[in-house]
């Protein structure tokens, strides 16, 4: 084969070439500290960089935002739960004193008043949220647990439906046949008796008459409503197989035969069904609690139906946790209802003792001896008018000694499980940090160059690269003129 100086040049052209492109290759990696720049390249090195980025991508997601946020949410509920435990704790010990320690009217009249002001306090926490979102209200973020005055509550009408069952129903005295000072008739301590009555509470007070209706009642059981305006004292005269609401107090009357068929049902229970037109600020909005309808527009009403709501956040690979807690599981609607229950038990000890101050004060006014004798009858029914009314009070906060224990529980449990979620949350925190490190150091092993050994390469190929150019120029010095 003839070489020419032609063939020569352009060979040796196209080794400086490649030369020079080595030393551009190295000097690219040295500048950018990166294997390769173009997946053509390198195509295995680049799917394995791709998925090393994915991997490191989604970990840095999880550290960085998802556990911050649910960390932050279960720090607010546990909080707010806090605040809910000491306030119970507070109020049990409260109670404790409330037993025996308060018997004048001065002092029940106080007690009313601190009374209101625990009742003013106790879902005081329920609205609690985070970055706008209320944590106890399952996936309605968007609202309180309790009605707020920007709800104006006052306008707002529902349907509600509420079950009740065997373990709802509680045992309370009600005083029947009470003395009435402002009409001197004879009365005999056998007037005033103290009725036993089980009972259950309905969510709310003042709610309407006409509305109320029930299901799932088993056999033999009657359903009534009886307003305590018009019927006074006589509505807690349930029949032995009745069940009776009402309506003013939402208090839920069953008669002792209805009680033995409940206590012996297998079945869940029974539903009673009313409305309610009008509700306060601070009382709990009833879809969280029940099945219910909103009826405050009739011509668009809004159906809810209860059921519990998990939110979910995703912690780690195919791990996710949820860092909710409901309201309905630990803000319990009977927190306040006992407390009403309490404020009456006062307010009818206090009236059974402005009672006997108003006969005192008849019987000092007056000298005949036929209406001092009746105001006797009077005066001694209505001693045992407070004798009962004390002895009610004080089984009442006996009782409610109890029920805030339980319900200080739940809230204790409740605490416990926020803290199990929290640790569950450090424990996958740790596990991540650990794989960042992994994946960051396979990252680096995978893409990244080792700057010593390229710089060696770099300075090799660059003295290759000027040898070549050296050698280049002494190739066609002499041409075939030179030897004619």
């Amino acid at each position: 084969m003839r070489i020419t100086n032609g063939i020569m040049i352009n060979n040796s052209l196209s080794n400086i070439n490649k030369n020079k492109e080595t030393v551009d290759k190295l000097n690219t990696q040295i500048t950018s500290e990166k294997q390769i720049q173009r997946a053509s390249e390198d195509p295995i090195l680049a799917v394995r960089s791709l998925r090393l980025r994915s991997t490191l991508a989604e970990i840095n997601q999880y550290l960085d935002a998802n556990i911050p946020d649910a960390r932050q949410w279960l720090d607010t509920t546990e909080t707010a739960l806090s605040t809910t435990a000491d306030l119970l704790e507070n109020f049990i010990y409260y109670c404790n004193q409330g037993v025996n320690d308060y018997n004048t009217v001065s002092e029940r009249n106080t007690l009313i008043t601190q009374l209101k002001q625990y009742q003013q306090e106790m879902y005081s926490t329920a609205n609690a949220d985070y970055a706008g979102r209320t944590v106890f209200t399952g996936y309605k973020t968007d609202r309180g647990l309790t009605f707020t005055d920007a709800d104006n509550p006052s306008d707002l009408s529902y349907t509600i439906s509420e079950t009740f069952d065997f373990n709802s129903i509680d045992v309370v005295n009600k005083i029947i046949g009470a003395v009435d000072s402002s009409t001197v008739a004879e009365t005999t301590e056998y007037d005033v008796k103290n009725k036993q009555v089980y009972r259950a509470l309905l969510a709310y007070d003042d709610i309407d008459l006409s509305s109320l209706s029930t299901d799932n009642l088993p056999s033999g059981i009657s359903f009534t409503e009886i307003s305590l305006d018009a019927y006074g004292d006589a509505a807690y005269n349930v029949g032995t197989n009745e069940i009776r609401v009402i309506p003013e107090t939402g208090e839920v009357l069953i008669g002792s035969g209805a009680y033995e068929t409940l206590k012996n049902s297998s079945d869940s229970g029974f539903t009673i069904s009313y409305s309610k037109t009008g509700f306060e600020t601070g009382d709990l909005r009833p879809e969280h609690y029940f099945d219910c309808v909103d009826t405050t527009d009739a011509d668009n009403p809004v159906t809810y139906t209860f059921s519990e709501q998990s939110i979910e956040y995703e912690i780690n690979f195919s791990t996710s946790m949820s860092i909710n807690t409901l309201g309905c599981n630990t803000f319990d609607t009977g927190m306040v209802r006992y407390i009403d229950d309490l404020i009456e038990s006062v307010g009818v000890a206090i009236n059974a003792q402005n009672t006997i101050s108003d006969i005192e004060k008849q019987m000092a006014a007056t000298d005949d001896e036929d209406t001092i004798a009746t105001l006797q009858t009077m005066l001694d029914a209505a001693n045992i008018e407070l004798a009962y009314a004390e002895e009610n009070m004080s089984d009442l906060f006996a009782a409610a000694i109890t029920h805030f224990q339980e319900y200080s529980d739940k809230i204790d449990l409740a605490i416990a499980d926020v803290g199990t979620k929290g640790t569950r949350l450090d424990l996958n925190e740790d596990r991540l940090k650990s794989q960042k490190l992994s994946v960051t150091s396979l990252k680096s092993q995978n893409e990244d160059i080792n700057v010593t050994e390229v710089a060696v390469l770099y300075s090799q190929a660059q003295d290759v690269y000027d040898a070549s150019l050296t050698t280049a120029s002494q190739i066609v010095q002499k041409s075939l003129l030179d030897f004619l």
